[in-house]
């Protein structure tokens, strides 16, 4: 009888063990990060102008913050020669960026297609999410 208690108290542990670091695990890996500890330069389009679709959108992402990034999201939008908008994307990329680092992220798959002729649009982005690596990688 002695035997089972110890037993089924070790199988008790163990449960609350999993399911506390099973919860950490995820809690951590969902963190946010702070935006103004991220720079982006050398964003840039690419795609098939003359049918009117973006390819991919790549950008440079410096870390000056003290943890690692997981995911960076971007807004991109799209306007016409007046200013009016025409398309938008949100677009995450999954790249680690290590403290004091900077990393090209690339989207390969927009999904933006019928722009109007390359003279005839232009776009803007704005860093709208960031990550924070968890402490289980």
């Amino acid at each position: 009888m002695k035997v089972v208690k110890i037993a089924v108290g070790i199988i008790c542990i163990l449960a609350v063990l999993t399911v506390t670091g099973t919860f950490l695990y995820l809690k951590d890996q969902t963190r946010p990060f702070p935006l103004e500890a991220l720079k982006v330069f050398d964003a840039s389009l690419d795609g098939y102008w003359e049918s009117g679709k973006v390819r991919a959108f790549r950008a440079r992402v410096k870390n000056e913050g003290d943890s690692q990034v997981s995911s960076v999201s971007f807004r991109i939008d799209f306007f016409d020669s007046n200013g009016m908008p025409i398309d938008g994307v949100d677009v995450t990329v999954y790249k680690r960026i290590p403290p004091g680092s900077t990393r090209l992220v690339e989207n390969y798959f927009l999904g933006i297609h019928n722009l109007p002729r390359k003279d005839q649009w232009t776009w803007s982005y704005r860093l709208t999410r960031a990550r924070e690596t968890g402490i289980f990688g």
